[in-house]
């Protein structure tokens, strides 16, 4: 009794052995189909998986060894009460089968294993499709409004003397050749790219551009892929058209002037001290080596340091908060300054207790003055730029706006 059960369980310790090594030790199965199947390409006693269609044309599937091979058919065998099945080729729609005629185990091993395999990749592909989809349906909800705006069929809008199509309008627009345009499109379903340049064809599939530079480039866009179109005459006026759209969009910025404001009185101070104290070092350096001697019964040797740090804090302050402001005109910043620092004197003169104005003064006058005299960009009204004809000359153009 002991004999057989240590046989027993040597037996069955061998088995889950051999069938966790199965896995390493097995070889790829091959995927047949259509044409694929045939008497040649099979193998006798390979152990397969075949899906194929009956009599009534129902789809099935069975798994077994292939037992007779024949010209028109062939016939696997499996456990069971219907122990073999005679499938035709011409019924067959795909096999899976063990590249060799070994260990029934190892084989049934790489069939199944191949049968995962498949599954786990049309799986990722599954969600590679959805992924796609989804990319997609948010391409087509970001451009909703375009779309909305082109069925209503709204008028190209025009900007610094230039036409911006967008949506379906840039897709369907005819622009002649020669004729220079900017071009925003859709690279792939997330990510979308920018071109410029000459038209030298815009038929119903494509449009197709060029440059000349340090060397001639061409570039080929799909018509359906175009997002927005700006056609104009010449570089010089898609970049202005580029600089009116990139201030539109810090409109929002603009509006909230308190924030502006804001930065220009923090950012001031700091730049104005700084400059302050450098300037109180440099004037006191000069006052006591190059200077008269220290006489002044108030200051004593500060005198020069005093003098140097007013001047150079007024100049930093000004300094400061041009710097916060891209459209700040410095000169009537620092103008603004030395109004606030005059203003500061004169209330010193009136009552000494007032100095903390000649700190808030220059502050005050700059900032004040900054806000007034902002000056937004302008078009200019004259350009030149080059322009290739069609037989690769190129031409000096002057533009003039009215």
């Amino acid at each position: 009794m002991h004999t057989i059960t240590k046989s027993i369980a040597i037996f069955i310790t061998a088995t889950l052995v051999l069938n966790a090594m199965a896995p390493a030790l097995a070889h790829a199965a091959k995927h047949l189909q259509g044409e694929q199947v045939n008497a040649n390409a099979l193998v006798r006693d390979a152990y397969i998986a075949v899906t194929y269609r009956d009599g009534n044309d129902k789809q099935k599937s069975a798994k077994g060894w292939i037992d007779a091979i024949g010209e028109t058919s062939f016939t696997i065998r499996r456990g069971g009460l219907k122990s073999k099945t005679t499938i035709a080729y011409a019924k067959v729609l795909s096999i899976i089968m063990s590249e060799e005629s070994t260990v029934p185990a190892k084989q049934m091993n790489e069939v199944n294993r191949f049968i995962r395999n498949m599954k786990a990749r049309e799986i990722e592909q599954a969600k590679r499709e959805r992924e796609a989809e989804r990319r997609k349906k948010e391409a087509s909800e970001a451009m909703a409004p375009a779309l909305a705006q082109a069925e209503n069929n709204a008028p190209a809008e025009v900007i610094s003397g230039v036409e911006r199509f967008i949506g379906e309008r840039a897709r369907q627009v005819v622009v002649a050749e020669g004729r220079y345009v900017g071009v925003t499109y859709r690279k792939d379903d997330s990510e979308t790219e920018t071109a410029e340049g000459f038209v030298r064809v815009m038929d119903e599939t494509k449009l197709v551009i060029y440059r000349i530079g340090y060397r001639k480039t061409i570039k080929t866009i799909a018509r359906d892929r175009i997002d927005v179109l700006i056609v104009c005459d010449n570089r010089s006026q898609l970049q202005r058209a580029k600089r009116i759209i990139a201030l539109r969009g810090k409109k929002r910025d603009e509006s909230r002037p308190p924030v502006r404001i804001a930065k220009k009185l923090l950012i001031g101070p700091f730049v104005g001290g700084f400059f302050g104290l450098l300037g109180g070092a440099v004037g006191g350096f000069l006052e006591e080596n190059i200077g008269s001697k220290c006489s002044d019964k108030y200051l004593g040797c500060l005198e020069g340091g005093a003098i140097g740090a007013g001047i150079a804090y007024t100049v930093g302050m000004a300094l400061g908060v041009s710097i916060v402001d891209p459209y700040d005109q410095p000169v009537k910043s620092m103008l603004g300054s030395l109004m606030g620092l005059g203003i500061g004197f004169l209330s010193v003169g009136l009552k000494e207790q007032a100095w903390p104005t000649l700190l808030v003064g220059p502050l005050v006058g700059s900032v004040i003055m900054s806000e007034f005299s902002r000056k937004l960009p302008k078009d200019s009204r004259f350009s030149i730029d080059l322009a290739p004809d069609r037989n690769g000359n190129v031409s000096a153009i002057a533009t003039l706006r009215f």
